[in-house]
Formats: structure tokens, C-alpha cells, sequence
């Protein structure tokens, strides 16, 4: 594929998804649903943000960006697999956020069941400084150690998706 094509996919990608957000903003919601917004990596995560908090959607050339609540979450648009709308029963808050990850955090490490070779694995403070940054030599499961950093919000990025995490 030649670079212009690739631009003009990223451009035409881009006003498709402009365009379903902005129809749905009108969209009523009801009390007994949730909405979230729900971002689909190529990898098969996602993430989700609940439209009831209002999540400020932009675009940059090569990225997706979600900002709420003040933190800015940036999805390279080659690794955004699709963006939709999603109801789930308003019964709990637990429900109002749901991000799954491809890793766990037990301690001092997070632990991946499944990295593939070549991976670019990057924990940052909420901030935005680099605490630690790994690529990954061979495919299987990987214990990424996070030493001496203290309680509080972080963020890993993997391959450029980026995801939060709370070292506890």
C-alpha cells in the first residue's frame, strides 16, 4: 500500500468516526442505561468510557484521543480496530467503567499471560514520565517489574495502546 493510500484510509477512518460520534450525541439515554463509549484495539482489548461523564473525543493526525476527567488516553489510530456505542444496566458503579487489559498487577510486577516478540512494553507516572520501558524477546508470558515505584496511578503502554493501572 502506498503512503498516500494510507493517508487517505486515516483521513476517511477518521471522518467516519467524527461523524458516528457527532450522530450520537443526540442520543437519549435513560435511567436505567449506560452508554459507554468503547474503544476496540487491533489486539482485541478495549476500553470503555461511560458517556454520562463526558468524555472529550478529538483527533490528531495519527491518533484517537479520549480526555477525561483531565487525563488524556491516546489511541494510535493504526492500532484502533473500530470505536462503538455500547448499553450496559445502570445497577452499579462497577458497571459504569470497564476497561479490560491484558495484564494483572500482583505486587511489584504486572503479569501478562501473552506478549508477542518484538512488544514495547512502557510504564509511565499520571504524569507522563517513563518509570521503565522493555521490549519483549520471545512470545509467551512475561512478569514486567515495576521496583521501587510508590502507590498511585500509572499507565503501561503496549505496542503505543495505553491503559491505567493503580499500583496499590
Amino acid at each position: 500500500m502506498e503512503l498516500n493510500d494510507m493517508k487517505g484510509n486515516l483521513s476517511v477512518r477518521r471522518l467516519l468516526l467524527a461523524v458516528s460520534l457527532v450522530l450520537f450525541a443526540g442520543h437519549p439515554l435513560s435511567a436505567e442505561e449506560k452508554t459507554m463509549l468503547v474503544v476496540w484495539a487491533t489486539d482485541g482489548s478495549k476500553a470503555s468510557y461511560a458517556l454520562t461523564e463526558h468524555p472529550k473525543v478529538t483527533f490528531t493526525e495519527t491518533s484517537f484521543v479520549v480526555t477525561l476527567h483531565g487525563e488524556e488516553t491516546n489511541y494510535p489510530l493504526n492500532d484502533v480496530a473500530r470505536i462503538t456505542y455500547e448499553s450496559l444496566p445502570g445497577t452499579s458503579i462497577s458497571e459504569l467503567w470497564h476497561n479490560e487489559t491484558p495484564f494483572t498487577v500482583s505486587g511489584n510486577y504486572l503479569l501478562f499471560s501473552t506478549l508477542q516478540a518484538g512488544s514495547t512494553v512502557a510504564v509511565y507516572t499520571a504524569g507522563g514520565v517513563l518509570v521503565q520501558q522493555e521490549s519483549i524477546v520471545q512470545d509467551g508470558s512475561y512478569a514486567f517489574p515495576l521496583p521501587d515505584i510508590t502507590a498511585g496511578g500509572y499507565m503501561v503502554s503496549i505496542n503505543g495502546v495505553t491503559y491505567k493501572f493503580l499500583k496499590r
